[in-house]
């Protein structure tokens, strides 16, 4: 298999969750355990939010610290960068003439969920990719036409998402056009603590509703 260099573009801390660390950084992680030359970015002009301060802020006094230790804990050392977008545009993390060289020259630029707006951002990117790890919203923008999915359908050159059966017999949702292959959420098994359960049950924290992204295809609500 030929080594590919990849940044993955995600917003994790932006959002600085339990989950939001574990799904980039297991992408990122991942990739680079097959072999190849990974890096990570956040670029985007969202607010990030700080837990500390319980807001969104026009600043990075948490994101970049907290950032800086999850890539150091996942072997990701100086493979991080993250670019105040919202404010003076500075690099952090990794120079601006070498994160805008990667970005401009990486064989596949991974935009986890399409968060991040690259051409709004005035970035270069050789190649981008969408990578969908929440199915349906933008699939379904799509079709009807709507302005968030044409948006995702026009700056990005392949499409990848986590909804097998999109573009199948097996449902009614449309794929997003150029799609090229769907995928799994990577899990690296080794960084998950193993050992008897606790108790006869499995239980876990979900959430089906999401207010706000509700969208109609054909009469049907998702």
């Amino acid at each position: 298999m030929k080594s590919l260099r990849i940044v993955v573009l995600g917003t994790m801390a932006s959002d600085p969750y339990a989950g939001m660390a574990w799904m980039h950084m297991q992408i990122a992680a991942g990739l680079r355990r097959l072999g190849h030359d990974v890096y990570y970015f956040e670029t985007t002009s969202t607010w990030p939010f700080d837990p500390v301060r319980q807001t969104r802020v026009c600043d990075s006094d948490y994101a970049v610290p907290y950032l800086a230790r999850v890539a150091h804990s996942f072997g990701l050392t100086d493979r991080w960068a993250y670019r105040r977008s919202f404010s003076d545009k500075e690099w952090l993390g990794m120079g601006r003439e070498k994160a805008e060289e990667l970005l401009a020259t990486a064989d596949v630029v991974f935009n986890v969920a399409g968060a991040t707006r690259v051409r709004e951002e005035g970035l270069k990117v050789k190649r981008l990719a969408y990578l969908g790890t929440d199915p349906v919203f933008h699939e379904v923008s799509y079709a009807n036409g709507g302005e968030a999915g044409k948006a995702i359908g026009a700056e990005h050159d392949d499409f990848v998402t986590y909804g097998e059966n999109i573009g199948t017999r097996e449902c009614a949702v449309p794929p997003m056009p150029g799609e090229r292959i769907t995928t799994r959420q990577p899990v690296l098994i080794d960084l998950w603590r193993n050992g008897a359960p606790s108790r006869d049950a499995f239980t876990t924290v979900g959430n089906w509703k999401q207010a706000g992204c509700e969208v109609t295809l054909n009469g049907k609500d998702y």
